[in-house]
């Protein structure tokens, strides 16, 4: 019966987990800090199970090196009362407990613990999973830390508050910050209230300043919100809002982001102020609830992030020689001289790639020439232009549609196969301040093998390779190797006799033709302005003209069919004439 009771109150949970009313979570009821005799413990105490992941919320860890370790309690709540703890216990500095900008519904904790030095933290849990308890490992002894107490505990504490002619002067060394904004209120003749959750020291010397100045010279150098109300009052809290007292404090902010996404604008910020900040990605804004400074201060951070980045041109010529020596010759290009232009190899199919810096002057006027005489082909001329960093993707070739025989459930039938075959080149440029451009190459060749004997479907043979060449602007990169082999089945009949039954034959003939080329592309990266624009205004018109040239030659690409049995073959191209 116990055993069926279980599965019934499970079933029951699962089935109501869909609605909000029936969420479970729990509290974070304390945070305990531990010295150790070679570290310091930090244990998160909750009054039900406390599951945790990291930060990003995509796995659970037990082992983490560096400075600050970020944990996502994501079905928690904090009831601790205080957002920041103080630790200062070798290796440990403080303890941070904000809302995960990523809670629904006010659910869902991050909470960071800061080290002084890079330093090792282990995570368990205990026998209840309502504790998790991070270890910081430290290489001082007890004895040591000890030590260090002691001489902190001779440190004498200091604070002097004076005023003069309405400047006020202070000189705190170690003091708690509750009683320094007391000592300056008395001093200064001012009102101010100091939230219950502020515990910590501050040291400053600040001397003839106005109240206020002062006021908020201390409190920036606490780390800590200052605003005043309308009755004149001075407010002093931490600045994440955790409770009604400190949201009527703050104010809410939009910012739209024009040039980056808000998610990556949140990841360029500091890690502790996510506590003030949200995301709005239909809008692409980052939301910040906060006091006055700190709102300026993210203001100016976003202001100086929010940067378009550079945009690059990529020029790509494919160009199919029946014979590199003509090219050698015409386009004053040398194939064969790694110092200067590309080499590879095309009958052991090697993909090679080689920077030739900028192409002659009359370079297309020879390629049109080598056109015209039937020795090389432009096979496409596009241009594209790509974010810095990002991928950008081309496409040379056809989309081949073969007829298969599949057989299924014992009847075999016939349908039509698309296969693209052809050179796929991803190009992903990058370029800094410069004037270079690191650009990777990924070209990748594809053609069809054979016919899968039990599937039916044709098999492609793939070659690719990866590089990163660097360049200046305007240089060109020279992709060989490419080698095409090419066999077209040509039928040939005479009129009117060849349609004659049985006779017909003996006026039909059927003509293999096999050629071989070789592909070549040319690379060339330029660098845009903020337009989006080359920076010569006669180049970029030069392009622009040669970009529609090469647009009013387009063609509608035909759709080429071939039969299982010329498949089978070898005949991978075929053209019937009549």
């Amino acid at each position: 019966m116990v055993r069926w009771a279980r599965v019934f109150i499970i079933g029951a949970a699962l089935a109501l987990g869909g609605h909000a009313w029936a969420l479970v979570y729990c509290n974070i009821t304390d945070v305990k800090v531990d010295v150790l005799s070679n570290g310091t413990q930090v244990t998160i105490a909750a009054d039900g199970v406390l599951d945790y992941t990291n930060a990003d919320g995509t796995w659970s860890m037990r082992y983490f090196r560096g400075r600050t370790l970020q944990l996502l309690f994501g079905g928690a709540r904090s009831k601790v009362g205080k957002n920041f703890i103080d630790v200062s216990k070798y290796p440990v500095s403080s303890v941070q407990i904000s809302v995960s900008p990523s809670a629904k519904e006010g659910i869902g904790i991050l909470l960071s613990v800061n080290a002084m030095t890079e330093t090792d933290f282990e995570i368990t849990r205990s026998a209840d999973r309502q504790s998790v308890i991070v270890t910081v490992k430290s290489t001082r002894t007890l004895e040591a830390e000890a030590a260090g107490a002691t001489e902190q505990a001779g440190t004498q504490q200091l604070l002097e508050v004076t005023s003069r002619e309405g400047l006020g002067t202070i000189h705190a060394v170690n003091a708690q910050v509750h009683e320094v904004f007391a000592r300056l209120a008395r001093e200064l003749g001012v009102d101010i209230a100091v939230d219950d959750g502020v515990e910590r020291k501050v040291s400053v010397y600040l001397t003839d300043m106005p109240a206020e100045t002062l006021l908020r010279s201390v409190a920036r150098a606490a780390g800590l919100a200052l605003v005043q109300t309308d009755d004149g009052t001075y407010m002093v809290s931490e600045g994440v809002v955790q409770d009604l007292a400190t949201y009527r404090l703050t104010e809410t902010r939009s910012f739209r982001l024009d040039n980056i996404q808000a998610a990556e604008a949140a990841q360029l910020l500091p890690s502790f102020i996510f506590p003030y900040i949200h995301q709005n990605a239909p809008q692409n804004a980052v939301v910040v609830t906060a006091q006055e400074d700190m709102l300026k201060k993210i203001e100016s951070d976003l202001d100086t992030i929010d940067v378009a980045p550079p945009q690059i041109m990529i020029e790509v010529l494919a160009v199919e020689f029946q014979n590199t020596r003509d090219a050698e010759r015409s386009l004053g290009i040398t194939f064969t001289n790694a110092s200067n232009a590309a080499t590879y190899d095309a009958g052991l199919g090697n993909i090679s790639y080689s920077t030739i810096g900028l192409l002659p002057a009359d370079f297309l006027t020879s390629l049109r020439w080598l056109e015209s005489k039937g020795k090389a082909i432009i096979k496409a001329q596009p241009r594209m232009a790509v974010l810095n960093g990002h991928w950008g993707r081309i496409f040379i070739g056809t989309t081949r549609f073969i007829e298969v025989e599949v057989t299924q459930y014992g009847t075999a039938t016939k349908r039509i196969q698309g296969v693209n075959v052809g050179v796929t080149l991803g190009v992903l440029p990058w370029t800094g301040s410069g004037g270079e451009i690191t650009t990777t190459i990924s070209p990748k060749v594809s053609s069809i093998a054979e016919l899968d004997p039990k599937t039916g479907l044709p098999v492609l043979s793939t070659r690719d390779a990866n590089t990163q060449v660097r360049t200046k602007d305007g240089e060109t990169i020279v992709i060989g190797g490419l080698t095409l082999e090419q066999e077209q089945v040509v039928n040939q009949k005479t009129p009117i006799l060849g349609d004659i039954p049985l006779l017909g034959k003996l006026f039909r003939r059927r003509v293999t033709q096999r050629t071989t080329s070789e592909l070549v592309i040319f690379v060339t990266p330029r660098l845009l302005d903020d337009s989006g624009r080359l920076p010569d205004a006669a180049e970029e018109q030069d392009v622009r003209e040669r970009f529609l040239e090469a647009g009013s030659k387009w063609q509608e690409p035909r759709t080429i069919r071939i039969s299982p049995e010329d498949l089978r073959a070898g005949r991978w191209q075929r053209a019937e004439t009549k």
